[in-house]
């Protein structure tokens, strides 16, 4: 659904603002001095969900993994080189 309002008086404009978009955007405002209307979209607050970090543990226990396999990979590299 588009609503579609066609304001030319300031008053009008100062109202439909206060009632239309202020009331659901509080961060919203007018920039008179240019004639452009509008609002910021904070993205990070509608879009962003943060991801819990994972425990010193749990990366500690993956790099041991890694290295452990790159040990194993390079033992049989030496063993192919011969």
């Amino acid at each position: 659904m588009v609503d579609h309002t066609t304001l030319r008086d300031e008053a009008a404009v100062v109202a439909y603002f206060h009632c239309e978009i202020e009331a659901y955007q509080p961060e919203a405002w007018i920039d008179r001095t240019s004639g452009r209307r509008g609002y910021a979209i904070s993205f990070s607050r509608f879009f962003f969900t943060a991801t819990p970090l994972r425990s010193l543990a749990a990366i500690d226990a993956d790099l041991k993994a890694l290295h452990a396999a790159m040990v194993i990979h390079l033992q049989a590299e030496e063993r192919t080189d011969d």
